[in-house]
């Protein structure tokens, strides 16, 4: 595999980072991955799935939704093992600390933590332009954008770990191709 995509971890667009698609794992079956997803720990099902969606419709595609009925059985999930290139990870631990709000870095030691003392705290996930272009995006299909777990993200690099990670992506298709 050989797909790489950016990675923007700050508001300001000032650290970003390139995500090389390892291999794949495995599938998970949507109606397992809608009851057991928690989005930043709290909610979790069909609703708060599409509302991250939305946001990215609303705040960075600047386009409308248009919702396929048929969204949930026209989807797989897959968990994906990624690597990050170690001087992007460097790059990293030297600035996020400046470059992030004190309550967001706050949250992201906290994770860090965990992290260090083995605690499952869940795998980021993205959804691939494909996906997006189904509910009325115009983008390329390759394009891939974060919905969850920025802040799991940047603790994992802070821990020089490459987390797997989560992506939404058209039934039939590869984030490969």
């Amino acid at each position: 595999m050989n797909l790489t995509f950016k990675q923007i971890l700050t508001r300001d667009k000032s650290i970003i980072i390139d995500i090389k698609i390892a291999s794949h794992i495995t599938d998970i079956p949507i109606d397992i991955f809608i009851k057991e997803y928690k989005i930043s720990n709290l909610w979790k099902g069909k609703f708060f799935i599409k509302r991250l969606i939305n946001k990215i419709f609303k705040y960075q595609l600047n386009q409308k939704i248009r919702w396929n009925r048929n969204f949930w059985n026209k989807i797989k999930v897959s968990k994906l093992k990624i690597e990050i290139n170690k001087q992007d990870s460097e790059n990293v631990k030297l600035n996020i600390k400046n470059k992030t709000p004190l309550d967001r870095y706050s949250n992201i030691v906290k994770y860090q933590k965990l992290i260090s003392q083995n605690n499952e705290i869940g795998n980021p996930l993205y959804i691939t332009g494909r996906t997006l272009n189904l509910l009325g995006a115009s983008i390329e299909t390759d394009s891939v954008f974060i919905l969850d777990g920025s802040r799991r993200l940047i603790a994992n690099i802070l821990n020089n770990i490459s987390p797997d990670i989560l992506i939404i992506d058209l039934e039939g298709k590869s984030i490969e191709e």
